[in-house]
């Protein structure tokens, strides 16, 4: 179950966002989750579909875009590590179904990483008008690489043009 499921600071976490923000967007219906053991957790299909909301996607892309621009000028990472990468891709896809399914395989790879580790975030929009999906990734080499080849995989797949 642990990995199907992320805690609030979790995914406060993995979206650079402050857990009163999660559990606003639990009272307030934007997101779905479940109490297991009197702690809430958001499983990856409702993060994805509260990704997909219009009005809660304005608000975190605003608030990523001004991480990047603060990571490229040289303010102190989110993440905490000796070396961080900050990448930002922009991807033409075929429809919103495709683009869903590169997020949720993006996602499953932060799930799959050892709390040990370096800490992990992905970030993303999706434009309906243009088919066009943004990813924010910050991490270790390591978790890049990975997204980068899961992307490419995709690519040759035919899901992003």
């Amino acid at each position: 179950m642990k990995q199907n499921y992320l805690s609030i600071e979790e995914t406060a976490n993995m979206l650079s966002v402050h857990p009163r923000t999660i559990r606003r967007y639990l009272k307030n219906g934007v997101v779905e989750g479940v109490k297991i053991g009197g702690k809430w957790h958001i499983s990856q299909e409702d993060i994805q579909r509260m990704l997909g909301r219009t009005d809660v996607s304005g608000e975190l892309e605003e608030s990523w875009s001004r991480q990047a621009v603060e990571h490229i000028q040289g303010a102190p990472s989110p993440i905490d590590s000796r070396f961080r990468v900050c990448a930002i891709t922009d991807c033409d896809f075929v429809n919103a179904g495709e683009a869903a399914e590169v997020s949720q395989a993006l996602l499953a790879i932060i799930n799959s990483r050892d709390n040990a580790k370096a800490e992990a975030r992905l970030q993303y929009h999706f434009d309906q008008e243009t088919n066009r999906g943004r990813f924010i990734l910050w991490g270790d080499p390591e978790f890049i690489q990975s997204c980068m080849v899961t992307l490419n995989h995709y690519i040759k797949r035919g899901d992003i043009k």
